[in-house]
């Protein structure tokens, strides 16, 4: 059986404008900045925000990949899911 990590839920958002990103996320919805560190692979950037014990992870990743096993996937070395239906 599988156990939790801890009480939080963390969701990964790869963003294409992170400052427009950020903007929305910290102006329009009030999510607080909690802190900016590069990705576990190094290839971008992660910024966490928390609302309550839910963080968002905005990641900008300069030169994304497809998603996929050796895409996105394997850059930022979790998985990933990509979808084409959110606008900012």
């Amino acid at each position: 059986m599988m156990q939790r990590a801890n009480d939080a839920l963390g969701i990964g958002i790869v963003v294409s404008n992170i400052d427009a990103s950020l903007k929305f996320y910290q102006e329009t919805l009030g999510l607080e900045f909690v802190q900016k560190l590069p990705t576990r692979t190094g290839t971008g950037t992660m910024y966490r925000l928390r609302f309550g014990n839910i963080d968002f992870k905005l990641l900008e990743i300069p030169k994304a990949a497809p998603n996929g096993p050796v895409g996105l996937t394997a850059q930022l070395g979790s998985d990933t899911c990509l979808s084409n239906q959110i606008r900012q």
